[in-house]
C-alpha cells in the first residue's frame, strides 16, 4: 500500500517532474534547490517556507523559479517569487501570488510594458502603460528588468482577459504557468549571477 501510495504521488506530480527536469537540462545559473516545506494558508500560497537558508547560501533577493513550458518544445523559467526573509536553515518567498509583489513585464511579442500588481481569484491583475497597446489573449509576459526586484526574461505567465481600457491604462489578467497547486520543490538563483548574464 506504502508503494502504491508513492507511485500515485509521483504520477500526480509527473507534469511537475517533467518539467523540472527540462529546465535543469537547459538552465545557465547555478541554483539552489529547495523543497517547500510550509504554505501561508491565510493568502493562497502568498509566502511559503523553504528548507534551504543562509547556511546553503541563500540571500534576500534571490529568485525562486520552477520549470515551465514555455511553447511545446520549450522550457524556461517560470518566475515563482523573491526570497524576502533568510534564517539559518530556511528561508521565506513572497510568491507571484502575493499583493506584496509588483512584477514588471513585457509582452513577447509586442515588446510592451505593465505591471502586475494584485491577484485574485482568476489570476495575476495588472495593466500596460500604453491603452492602445496591441495586447491579445494568448500574449506571454517576461520580467522586463525594472523596478530592480526580478532580473529580466524571466517567464511570468499568459494574458488570459482583457478589460475595458481607460484614458490611462488597460487591465489584463494573467494566468500565472508556474503550478502552484503542486509545487512542493523550486530552484533558487542569485539575483546577482542572472543580472550578470543578462
Amino acid at each position: 500500500k506504502e508503494e502504491l501510495d508513492l507511485y500515485q504521488e509521483v504520477i500526480a506530480r509527473k507534469d511537475f517532474l517533467e518539467d523540472e527536469y527540462n529546465l535543469m537540462k537547459k538552465i545557465q545559473y547555478d541554483y539552489i534547490q529547495a523543497n517547500v516545506i510550509a504554505e501561508n494558508p491565510d493568502n493562497v500560497f502568498g509566502t511559503f517556507m523553504i528548507n534551504k537558508g543562509k547556511k546553503d547560501g541563500v540571500k534576500v533577493g534571490d529568485i525562486a523559479i520552477s520549470g515551465v513550458k514555455y511553447t511545446e518544445s520549450v522550457y524556461k523559467e517560470g518566475l515563482a517569487g523573491i526570497v524576502t526573509e533568510v534564517r539559518s536553515n530556511t528561508s521565506l518567498v513572497n510568491s507571484t501570488l502575493s499583493d506584496e509583489n509588483s512584477i514588471s513585464f513585457i509582452n513577447a511579442r509586442t515588446l510592451e510594458k505593465g505591471i502586475i500588481n494584485s491577484h485574485a481569484r482568476d489570476g495575476l491583475k495588472g495593466y500596460y502603460f500604453n491603452a492602445e497597446a496591441d495586447m491579445k489573449v494568448g500574449d506571454k509576459l517576461l520580467t522586463s528588468g525594472m523596478g530592480g526586484n526580478y532580473p529580466k526574461d524571466l517567464y511570468i505567465g499568459d494574458v488570459i482577459a482583457l478589460n475595458e481600457t481607460d484614458e490611462f491604462d488597460g487591465k489584463l489578467v494573467v494566468e500565472s504557468k508556474v503550478d502552484f497547486d503542486k509545487l512542493h520543490r523550486i530552484l533558487i538563483i542569485s539575483k546577482d549571477d542572472i543580472n550578470e548574464q543578462n
